[in-house]
C-alpha cells in the first residue's frame, strides 16, 4: 500500500481505518481516480486550443486534493479557464503546466512495477499451496485459506492504492502548486525580485499584465485534509457535464463488490469443509463483512454531521474503525490459535440442527477432493473477479503517474547509448 508522508503514527491509523472500513477505504481510492479522469475529461472539452491536456489535468488535480472540497469546478479553475483559449499569454501557461506536472509526476512514487510482482507472487503462492496439497499429502487446505481469502479484497485496494501512487513528502505538491502560481502571476522579468532561483513574493498589483492568484484556500498537509487517499469524507465532485462523469453510488458499488466477492468466497469454502454445513468459522466470517458493511454506513452518516473543523471528523472515524478493526484481528488470531477447535463448532449443528449434527472423523478423502475441485475454482474465481473488477474501476481513467515536459525526453539516453556506456564500462 501506499501511505501518505505524515509519519508512522498516521500510517497505523491509515491501516485502521483500511482494516476496519475497507469499503471506504476503497470509495475513497476510487474518488480520487475520478477526480483526475474528470479533470481530464473537462480541460479537452473546455479547451478552444490546442493545450497540454494532461499537463493541466495533473495540475489540476493537485489542485482538488489540496483543496479537498471537491466543489464547484468554476472555483477550481477560475484563472486558469481564461488560458485554454487563445491569448496572448499562451505559451507562457503551455511552458509553466508542462514544468509544474514534470515536477508533481517526479513527486510522485510510482511503484506500480513492485505491486504487480507482488500480486503475481501472490498467485503462484496460491498455486504452489494447492499443488503442493494435492501431490505431496500435506494438510490439506481448508479454513485457512477461508481466512485468506476474506482479505483477499486487499488485492484491489492494493492495485488502486499503486494506481494514485503518493507524493514523497507532506508539503512537495503544495510548494509545486505554489511556484505554478508564481510563474503565471509573474511571467516578466521585470516582476522579479532577485535571482532567477530564488522568487520573493510581490503585489499583484507590480505589473499590469500579471494574472490574478488562483483563488483556491490551499491548506499544510494534514491527515484529514487530502494527503491521505484511503480517507475522503467528501464523495461528491464536480460535474464536467459530459455524461460520463461515474456518481458516488456507483464508485460505492465498486467499492462494496471487492468485499462482498471476498466474503462470499471464505464463507463458500468454510461451508463445504467437512463436516459440510453452517459452522463456527462461516458465520464468523459472515459477521465480519456485516461489520464492514455496518461501519461504511456509520463512515458515511458520520460524513453528513457538521463539525466545525475536520479534524474533529477524522477523530471520530478513528474511534470507529479501532472498535471495529480490534475485534476483527482479534477474532482471526483466536481462530488461527484453534478457539474453534471443538465438537460443536466442527458438527455444523447451526444449518444440521442438534438431532442430525455429527463429525465427520475420517474427511481427508473429501478434504483432498475439495483440494483438487472446489477450493481450486472458489479461489481463483474470487481473485479473477476481483482483477476484473479493478479493470473495471480504472476504465476510462484519465490520470497517469508519469508525465515528461519535453526537456527529460530530449535529455534521456538511448538504447545505443547505453549499449555503448555499458561496454566502455566492461
Amino acid at each position: 500500500m501506499h501511505f501518505a508522508a505524515l509519519g508512522y503514527i498516521s500510517t497505523i491509523l491509515t491501516i485502521l481505518h483500511l482494516l476496519g472500513d475497507p469499503i471506504d477505504s476503497m470509495w475513497s481510492l476510487l474518488t480520487k481516480l475520478e477526480v483526475s479522469r474528470r479533470c481530464h475529461v473537462w480541460v479537452t472539452r473546455t479547451a478552444t486550443r490546442r493545450v497540454p491536456t494532461k499537463a493541466v489535468a495533473i495540475i489540476l488535480a493537485a489542485m482538488e486534493e489540496l483543496d479537498g472540497s471537491g466543489g464547484e469546478i468554476n472555483v477550481l479553475t477560475g484563472s486558469i479557464q481564461p488560458y485554454l483559449h487563445p491569448n496572448i499569454d499562451q505559451d507562457i501557461f503551455d511552458d509553466a503546466c508542462k514544468e509544474a506536472a514534470s515536477e508533481l509526476a517526479d513527486s510522485k512514487v510510482d511503484e506500480s512495477i513492485r505491486t504487480y510482482l507482488a500480486i503475481l507472487g501472490y498467485l503462484f503462492s496460491l498455486s504452489a499451496a494447492f499443488v503442493d496439497a494435492v501431490d505431496n499429502g500435506s494438510e490439506k487446505p481448508g479454513n485457512r485459506i477461508a481466512f485468506a481469502m476474506l482479505f483477499s479484497w486487499l488485492i484491489p485496494a492494493v492495485l488502486l492504492s499503486a494506481a494514485t501512487g503518493r507524493f514523497c513528502s507532506s508539503g512537495s505538491c503544495q510548494r509545486i502548486i505554489e511556484r505554478f502560481q508564481w510563474s503565471l502571476n509573474h511571467p516578466h522579468r521585470d516582476c522579479d525580485s532577485g535571482s532567477e532561483m530564488i522568487r520573493k513574493p510581490q503585489p499583484a498589483s507590480c505589473c499590469s499584465r500579471c494574472i490574478s492568484t488562483i483563488q483556491i484556500n490551499f491548506h499544510a498537509a494534514r491527515p484529514w485534509a487530502g494527503p491521505i487517499y484511503t480517507y475522503r469524507p467528501e464523495k461528491q465532485i464536480f460535474a464536467t457535464g459530459s455524461g460520463s462523469d461515474r456518481r458516488p453510488l456507483l464508485l460505492l458499488l465498486f467499492a462494496s463488490l471487492p468485499v462482498i466477492l471476498s466474503v462470499s468466497c471464505a464463507f463458500s469454502i468454510s461451508y463445504y469443509t467437512p463436516t459440510v454445513g453452517l459452522g463456527c468459522r462461516s458465520l464468523l466470517q459472515l459477521s465480519i463483512g456485516l461489520l464492514w458493511c455496518f461501519s461504511a454506513c456509520i463512515t458515511l452518516l458520520l460524513g453528513r454531521v457538521r463539525f466545525p473543523d475536520g479534524k474533529y471528523l477524522w477523530r471520530m472515524i478513528l474511534v470507529k474503525d479501532t472498535l471495529l478493526a480490534t475485534p476483527v484481528l482479534l477474532a482471526v488470531i483466536l481462530v488461527t490459535i484453534g478457539i474453534f477447535n471443538s465438537c460443536w463448532c466442527w458438527s455444523a449443528a447451526y444449518s444440521r440442527g442438534r438431532a442430525n449434527a455429527f463429525i465427520a472423523l475420517k474427511s481427508d478423502a473429501g478434504r483432498e477432493e475439495n483440494s483438487r475441485t472446489k477450493y481450486p475454482a472458489l479461489v481463483f474465481a474470487n481473485v479473477g473477479l476481483l482483477l476484473i473488477l479493478v479493470v473495471g474501476m480504472r476504465y476510462g481513467e484519465g490520470y497517469r503517474l508519469r508525465y515528461d515536459s519535453g526537456r527529460e525526453r530530449e535529455k534521456r539516453p538511448g538504447v545505443i547509448e547505453y549499449v555503448r556506456c555499458w561496454f566502455k564500462r566492461g
